[in-house]
């Protein structure tokens, strides 16, 4: 933040922003991180996580605290099953594909499509799978890593390499009209 007014002219070197000043351009890095986020301009890493599915169960809650306990991520990149060290792909799939399955009750051992509906409204996103699991097994999902909203100026936040100097500007170019 201190960076970002500085190049803007409205700190000069040494100088500290106000705590208003400071206020004022944490919002605003949050919102320019949240529209990055969208974008997947934030992503710097993936990451596989794994999911214990249950027999006759077809959705599972993603995010804090859900089935899945991870941070709500935007979207999954790819999912396969492992069963006995074979792996078999799972295709995600958009709203419209799983609106068009008529009979989503069909079960088997094995999961061909995955729907994630990251639900924007909440804490936590539904991954719906087709067909219904017919045994215990393990879903692998790829998702996003990205750089979160920050709850306090002074949270300390590891960047990639590269990253300050995007984050900096940018975050200059959106106070200026402040």
């Amino acid at each position: 933040i201190t960076r970002s007014l500085r190049m803007l002219g409205a700190l000069g070197s040494g100088e500290s922003p106000t705590v208003n000043e400071t206020a004022d351009a944490l919002v605003a890095l949050n919102g320019l991180l949240e529209s990055w986020r969208n974008e997947k301009l934030l992503v710097y890493a993936t990451v596989e996580s794994t999911l214990t599915m249950v027999a006759a169960d077809a959705s599972y809650t993603v995010g804090t605290s859900g089935n899945l306990n991870i941070t709500r991520p935007v979207k999954f990149e790819d999912a396969f099953m492992r069963i006995s060290d074979t792996d078999t792909p799972v295709r995600l799939i958009e709203q419209d594909e799983w609106d068009a399955i008529p009979d989503k009750t069909v079960t088997s051992p094995l999961v061909e499509l995955a729907f994630y509906n990251p639900t924007m409204t909440t804490s936590q996103g539904t991954l719906q799978v087709y067909p219904v699991p017919s045994a215990t097994n393990v879903l692998h999902l790829t998702h996003w890593i990205v750089l979160e909203s920050l709850a306090a100026a002074t949270e300390t936040v590891l960047l990639p390499p590269g990253y300050d100097r995007a984050v900096s500007s940018n975050l200059a170019l959106e106070c200026a009209p402040e």
